[in-house]
């Protein structure tokens, strides 16, 4: 987790269950040793997790696809990846042999992928700032102050 944070992304949960926002910070904080900002999205006693899915792409303005969920269940997993969101089947149940090794290796993969994408973002950024100037109105350069 802490790889996802690092790339500036976020974390949320979407939980069946009726973990608070408070219990959730406390687990990642003693689990992973990452202190979640207070911000983070919480959604629990969430039976169906579609919607929340939605929301959260919506209120991030991306792409299903940006959205990566980890989840335990297949009937959960199998709706999200035919909706187009980046899923991560994580087998925590009894029947995973590599007690979850399977699963985080995917999620590696992703954060590195992630980071790797961000290094080239910034890279790009980086040319086009000083090297490329446009007149694409769209295109929104970051204000540099001097402090003299």
């Amino acid at each position: 987790m802490q790889g996802i944070l690092a790339n500036g992304d976020k974390v949320g949960f979407i939980t069946a269950r009726s973990i608070s926002k408070e219990s959730i910070k406390c687990f990642c904080l003693s689990e992973y040793s990452i202190d979640l900002s207070d911000d983070f999205k919480h959604y629990n006693k969430a039976l169906d997790k579609m919607p929340a899915l939605k929301e959260l792409a919506e209120s991030y303005s991306v792409p299903y696809s940006y959205i990566v969920f980890v989840d335990n269940s297949l009937d959960h997993i199998k709706p999200a990846h035919d909706a187009g969101f980046n899923v991560v089947y994580a087998d925590n149940n009894s029947s995973d042999i590599t007690n979850g090794l399977s699963y985080i290796g995917q999620l590696e993969i992703i954060v590195a992928e992630r980071a790797r994408q961000r290094e080239q973002e910034l890279s790009a950024d980086s040319t086009f700032m000083f090297y490329r100037p446009s007149d694409n109105p769209d295109i929104r350069f970051p204000t540099i102050d001097f402090d003299c």
